[in-house]
């Protein structure tokens, strides 16, 4: 089964201790990623903003594809990373969800095992937070399936990410 559900939605459901206990685990679980891994992060970044990850509408296009290193006790992932233009009518919907900034691309990041294995829900989770700045509660939708974790998110020109309902993508999720 896919579930579209957003940061916040999953962080609503504990309670606030809960949640300053698990944000603390975050931050010293993602010190090994943001530091050990930075040439990678800044790598993977440079993919997102180069014409290559943008979606092409040609039978022959592959998103570009980067291999990450296991953490945490797991095997390697593979992370396929692509961006699609975001057109008016989720412009308009941003808008009317309060979003000022204009939308600018659709980020769509899938976390695979190679071996086939389902990937790591968490270990996929710590790479997208490590890979984005802080705060991002309300912008990142996680796309769940057997095998693969999927993250998407809209941003702006300066590929900041963007408030969006989780709504938007639970289309996509079902597709």
């Amino acid at each position: 089964m896919i579930n579209a559900y957003s940061y916040s939605t999953s962080q609503n459901r504990t309670s606030a201790s809960a949640a300053s206990t698990a944000s603390t685990a975050s931050a010293a679980r993602r010190s090994p990623i943001t530091h050990k891994h930075a040439e990678l992060l800044s790598e993977i970044s440079s993919i997102l903003h180069h014409p290559r990850s943008l979606a092409r509408p040609i039978s022959s296009w592959r998103p570009p594809t980067k291999t990450l290193p296991g953490v945490f006790g797991g095997g390697p992932l593979t992370m396929a990373i692509s961006r699609h233009r975001v057109g008016p009518r989720v412009q308009a919907r941003l808008q009317g969800y309060g979003e000022t900034r204009t939308p600018a691309y659709l980020i769509t990041i899938r976390i695979t095992d190679p071996a086939g294995f389902p990937a790591p829900r968490s270990t996929a989770e710590e790479w997208i937070r490590a890979l984005l700045p802080e705060n991002i509660e309300g912008a990142v939708h996680e796309l769940s399936s057997h095998t693969a974790v999927t993250y998407v998110w809209i941003v702006d020109s300066k590929f900041q990410p963007l408030q969006s309902p989780a709504s938007m993508f639970q289309a996509s999720a079902a597709a």
